[in-house]
């Protein structure tokens, strides 16, 4: 039997995938597939995606409190590294950007962000600090703990 559907997700999760030169990916195609195995065939995984922390922050900005807009995402996925799509952020400094921002709409943002180093404690404090609610290794986890880890964050 699926595990209970966060409320907040209302059977739609909403994600921006912010990362480098990245195709519809294994990552994506992990998300839906954790989701799916934890809330069941009812969960549909809306994504958009951008290529740079520059452009996130581009789309992100209309979505300010004050703006009268919704932030059309629940969760961001954040590279760590994402100069070679030409960004010159890195994922922390958007974090960082974002977590101490406020959004329009009914839920805290979820920011997660993924690094080969975030096996090392220190670097995955670092992360947290910098506001990621969440921090995934690379190679990504399986998707069953990727989505719970997501569903922790968002029913927090």
């Amino acid at each position: 039997m699926p595990a209970r559907l966060p409320a907040l997700l209302l059977h739609r999760a909403r994600v921006c995938r912010v990362a480098g030169l990245i195709e519809k990916t294994t990552k994506q195609t992990c998300l839906e597939t954790g989701f799916r195995d934890r809330y069941g065939s009812a969960v549909q995984l809306s994504t958009q995606r951008a290529c740079t922390a520059e452009e996130a922050l581009e789309t992100m900005g209309a979505y300010r409190e004050g703006s009268g807009q919704t932030c059309p995402f629940d969760v961001l996925i954040i590279d760590q590294h994402m100069e070679p799509a030409g960004g010159a952020m890195k994922g922390t400094q958007l974090v960082e950007v974002l977590s101490k921002r406020s959004y329009a709409g009914p839920h805290r943002l979820v920011l997660a962000i993924a690094s080969g180093n975030a096996d090392n404690p220190s670097d995955a404090a670092y992360f947290r600090a910098c506001g990621a609610s969440i921090v995934w290794p690379k190679p990504y986890p399986r998707p069953a703990a990727m989505s719970q880890s997501l569903a922790m964050a968002m029913e927090s």
